[in-house]
């Protein structure tokens, strides 16, 4: 039954990177109905086996970090959006929960990222399906995303997935999937260009960077494929992908150097003063729109998880988070040096294009965290000794 229970968190995580394109019942999206039956037969099979795994550091922390949540609910400036965000929080807890309860072992949890890779790939070939169908957005209908999903988070997305897959590639070189997932990589980074997104770009080039990095660990002929296919994509994108596009994405000097990075430097500053005059225990939780308001004259994101964090839970709540940071930092040091610098490559891209969006209650944020800190749950002692820890006996490559 557990195995059974584990396809439908596979398919859980196969469905994240795609969560707004397909709606089921009115505002449902499929993603959130296969987590509904996820977290009932989960909780079933709890029940039925009558334990449940001993909570390690982070789990601890993100339950501190949902139960200060509920505590400024008692002084928010918003009760309608601080309940909507503690509702999402405690459905993200009980998800981060559950992945320790059914991806327990380190293969498990491992496999977890082949399905988020293929998951990309999906809104990959979406996007991709509208350029080809000229459905864009913008002024100029030249930025183009999947189905549902702004272009800078979805940018995001895709660029989290770059180095995990060529990692993947080069750990399954003797599997159809080596191709496949180094044919995806071209196709992300295409589609992260066709985007226009500033910040995806960047990120995408930290992939880059890391595969530059471990172009070594891929066979000669592969790598020869790759460079190859990679200066073709590069000729390709310059003859096809409209100009108007490559005009947005070379304002990226400009907007750091001198620009408001699209308004956000206004947001941003609201927020800070905002933050002034309430420093140490926020405004409510999700309640950061409401709060600048006063400041901007209209409600709005923070754009940046990490001053969203500070306004809306004060120091306290963005010391919570920030040390949820950190532990992932210190268990990706904890790796071999591959591993160790494909976990930093994503953290990297994950800390800078959060720095844009407001992301502390998205599912790959905590998806995230989820893969580098559960990595110390330990099955009571029903578990036989050679499924505990790192040093399982069939362990995924990628965990190796």
């Amino acid at each position: 039954m557990e195995k059974f229970i584990y396809i439908f968190l596979w398919f859980f995580v196969f469905s994240i990177p795609w969560d707004e394109s397909v709606h089921l019942f009115g505002n449902g999206t499929l993603n959130k109905f296969i987590g509904l039956v996820f977290g009932l037969v989960s909780f079933l099979l709890i029940l039925r086996r009558r334990e449940i795994s001993r909570p390690g550091v982070f789990l601890v922390l993100f339950s501190v970090y949902v139960a200060w949540g509920f505590v400024t609910y008692f002084w928010t400036v918003s009760s309608p959006l601080t309940i909507a965000r503690l509702i999402t929080d405690v459905q993200l807890l009980l998800m981060c929960w559950l992945f320790a309860e059914i991806g327990y072992t380190p293969r498990r949890r491992a496999f977890l990222l082949d399905a988020y890779v293929l998951g990309a790939f999906v809104s990959v070939i979406n996007l991709i399906y509208n350029y080809s169908q000229n459905n864009g957005m913008g002024e100029y209908n030249t930025r183009f995303t999947a189905v549902g999903m702004d272009p800078n988070e979805l940018g995001l997305t895709i660029a989290i997935s770059i180095p995990i897959a060529w990692h993947l590639s080069i750990r399954y070189k003797k599997s159809i999937l080596s191709w496949i997932y180094q044919f995806y990589i071209f196709g992300a980074l295409f589609a992260i260009l066709l985007t226009a997104s500033r910040s995806g770009l960047i990120e995408a080039s930290i992939g880059l960077v890391f595969i530059l990095f471990t172009l070594k660990k891929m066979d000669k002929l592969r790598t020869c494929i790759f460079i190859i296919v990679f200066a073709y994509l590069t000729i390709y994108s310059l003859s096809s992908v409209p100009e108007v596009i490559f005009q947005r994405l070379g304002t990226i000097g400009q907007q750091v150097s001198t620009g408001d990075l699209n308004d956000r430097t206004t947001i941003w500053a609201a927020g800070i003063k905002a933050f002034e005059d309430n420093p140490i225990f926020g405004y409510g939780a999700g309640a950061y729109p409401i709060e600048v308001q006063k400041f901007l004259g209209y409600s709005m994101l923070a754009h940046n998880s990490y001053i969203s964090v500070l306004v809306e839970r004060g120091l306290i709540g963005l010391c919570i988070y920030v040390s949820i940071i950190l532990l992932s930092i210190w268990r990706c040091l904890q790796f071999s040096s591959t591993v160790k610098l494909l976990w930093l490559s994503v953290l990297t891209i994950f800390l800078l294009g959060t720095s844009g969006l407001t992301w502390e209650y998205n599912k790959i944020t905590w998806f995230i965290f989820a893969m580098l800190g559960q990595w110390e749950y330990e099955r009571r002692e029903s578990l036989r000794p050679n499924q505990v820890g790192l040093k399982h006996n069939n362990v995924h490559p990628i965990f190796s």
